[in-house]
């Protein structure tokens, strides 16, 4: 049996969405290698919560018609006289009524695509496409 040498971390820097933090480990006891392993763990899940309020606040902002940047979303247009609201697009909202009942009706994102499309509604850029449909669907809650 070979014995493993061991060795001692000292002044180690973890990758995190924070300035690097410099904390001295020691790899060789338990405390210190569970640190070590509960340390990127806790990173990824400051990120992803992060990730999560900054999302929540964007739809609460989008909800309440505040404009969040240079492109509205889709049935929002911007408010001539308030450049920073946003106001309901009255004939996208419309549209937005029949994406949501198509999906209730138990049609797939693509197939509402191609429906949409048959019916000779354009959505902006002129040709629908599934991911369109899925952000006008989570805006509306379906």
């Amino acid at each position: 049996m070979s014995k493993q040498k061991k060795t001692t971390s000292k002044n180690l820097s973890l990758p995190s969405v924070l300035p690097p933090v410099f904390i001295k480990l020691d790899s060789t006891t338990a405390l210190g290698r569970a640190m070590l392993a509960v340390a990127p763990i806790m990173d990824q899940y400051r990120r992803e919560s992060l990730n999560e309020a900054t999302r929540k606040a964007m739809l609460c902002y989008q909800r309440e018609g505040l404009r969040m940047s240079n492109l509205s979303p889709y049935g929002w247009m911007v408010n001539p006289k308030a450049p920073t609201l946003l106001v309901k697009d009255p004939a996208e909202q419309l549209i937005i009524k029949q994406i949501v009942a198509l999906r209730k009706s138990g049609l797939g994102l693509r197939p509402i695509c191609r429906k949409l499309t048959d019916e000779g509604l354009r959505s902006r850029s002129g040709k629908w496409h599934h991911s369109l449909i899925a952000g006008v669907l989570m805006r509306a809650g379906n």
